[in-house]
């Protein structure tokens, strides 16, 4: 498999009808970031959303603090990224602290 195939998002899984593959193409459908590292996670999603559609007066709220780590762990985009620093490191960076690279003596 190519390396651009595996970022072109999840697609719908097979047995899901009715309002579960509205919900993965309204939220899941449109983010091309997520791999098949995160359909599990994904599932998830969309199953508590069913749930929630469904009746929300009984979704509990610990099930209510699940559904908002899983939709801030696949929606959040910035955590993905990985941004390059602006200017080489030398053999004796390491023992300044420099706030433009955010550099530690502590963390190499």
């Amino acid at each position: 498999m190519k390396a651009t195939a595996i970022c072109k998002g999840l697609q719908v899984p097979k047995g899901y009808v009715g309002p579960q593959r509205r919900i993965w193409q309204q939220v899941i459908g449109p983010c091309d970031w997520l791999t098949q590292a995160d359909e599990i996670k994904a599932k998830m999603l969309v199953n508590l959303l069913c749930e929630y559609e469904k009746d929300s007066k009984m979704f509990s709220s610990a099930r209510l603090s699940v559904l908002r780590s899983l939709t801030t762990d696949l929606m959040e985009t910035a955590r993905r990224t990985r941004v390059p620093t602006t200017r080489p490191r030398t053999r004796a960076s390491r023992f300044f602290d420099d706030e433009r690279t955010k550099e530690s003596k502590y963390f190499d």
